[in-house]
């Protein structure tokens, strides 16, 4: 036991440096942190706010370029920029209808996270239930196994469950 004697010590002094180091920063620290700390973001930038017109413009520019060569997933995240939005701050929810239909026809319905995307963003905005419900049936009951979407796939199975059990409380 005499051997480890200076090792212990060793430790000793160790926890007793860290426990006084953070002592001493509790002590010395703001009583009141920035109110920019207490924000989402530091930077002072909006999460939303100006910066999503200019990502629809982006995503506008990227559709006109790339014409038919587009991934539906593109479609999809065009669906959901425009839904973020209800129709009296500036949503575009039938464009939207649209860009969902289009990445849902692109995949041949083997893209689920469309679906639920279409659902979440779309029939829920515009409170269309039937809508809403078919879709996430349809989820419910499809293969999650496809090329390239397995994962997502499963995942939007799980996602359009836990939507299919909240449906009540939001229609």
């Amino acid at each position: 036991m005499a051997d480890y004697q200076p090792v212990i010590a060793y430790l000793g002094i160790i926890v007793a440096f860290a426990l006084l180091a953070l002592g001493v920063a509790r002590l010395l620290a703001p009583g009141r942190p920035f109110a920019a700390k207490l924000e989402s973001y530091e930077c002072g930038a909006d999460p939303i706010g100006d910066a999503l017109p200019q990502v629809e413009a982006l995503f506008h520019r990227y559709l006109e370029i790339a014409g038919d060569d587009v991934e539906g997933t593109v479609h999809t995240y065009m669906g959901i920029l425009l839904t973020l939005r209800p129709p009296s701050l500036g949503g575009k929810p039938e464009e939207a209808r649209e860009h969902f239909e289009k990445a849902i026809a692109m995949s041949d319905g083997r893209d689920l996270s469309a679906k639920v995307e279409y659902a979440k963003g779309y029939a829920k905005l515009l409170y269309e239930r039937e809508l809403h419900d078919r879709l996430l049936g349809e989820v419910i009951e499809a293969s999650p196994y496809a090329d390239g979407l397995t994962l997502s796939n499963v995942m939007a199975k799980e996602e359009a469950e836990q939507l299919m059990s909240e449906a009540d409380d939001y229609f």
